[in-house]
């Protein structure tokens, strides 16, 4: 049959009917969702400068060193860079993910100092460090540029970073506000 073998009294078919009434909705969904994108007349703070950042430090060969925190989110988000990176025709000298149980969370001071030697680099910290205002401090008196990448609730004041993308700061007037850090630099890749 067009349906093919029967199984709990319907056919693959069948149950496929069941979804009919619903396709319009989720195609609407999808067309508005669309055009509300392309109208959408702002991008995510700090977007367009990272990128320019990340195409400066390929082309002129610097050091990057990501750093991501060390849960799904992290790991996909420096996994997502990297190959962004590497697509570009630049290298990534370093990878590094702190051990929560060791180091905590976020940026370190025992991280900093096991990568200090490898400043002057440019840094990129990804799903970590929007709350890490000594330690950014820190990193760049090391000789890093640091750059921070993350998606939490952002204090009052924020980590002086060369440039920070967080959707959540004050003064970025992206609509969307809750994509996971991986999202972010997906949108990043994108630029």
């Amino acid at each position: 049959s067009l349906g093919g073998s029967k199984r709990g009294g319907t056919t693959p078919l069948s149950r496929y009917s069941l979804f009919l009434p619903y396709l319009h909705k989720i195609k609407d969904y999808i067309i508005h969702y669309t055009l509300f994108m392309k109208s959408v007349k702002h991008e995510i703070k700090n977007l367009k400068k990272t990128a320019q950042r990340i195409l400066r430090a390929v082309k002129n060969k610097e050091r990057i060193i990501l750093y991501g925190d060390a849960d799904l989110d992290g790991i996909s988000s420096v996994i997502v860079l990297k190959e962004a990176i590497k697509n570009l025709g630049g290298k990534v000298e370093t990878v590094y993910f702190p051990d929560r149980e060791t180091e905590g969370y976020g940026l370190n001071e025992d991280a900093l100092s096991h990568l200090k030697e490898q400043a002057p680099a440019l840094l990129i910290v990804l799903d970590c460090s929007i709350g890490n205002f000594a330690e950014v401090k820190l990193a760049k008196k090391m000789g890093f540029e640091v750059i921070i990448i993350d998606h939490h609730q952002p204090l009052k004041k924020l980590p002086q970073a060369s440039i920070l993308i967080n959707p959540k700061q004050r003064g970025d007037r992206y609509p969307f506000k809750e994509f996971a850090n991986a999202g972010l630099v997906f949108k990043l890749a994108e630029v």
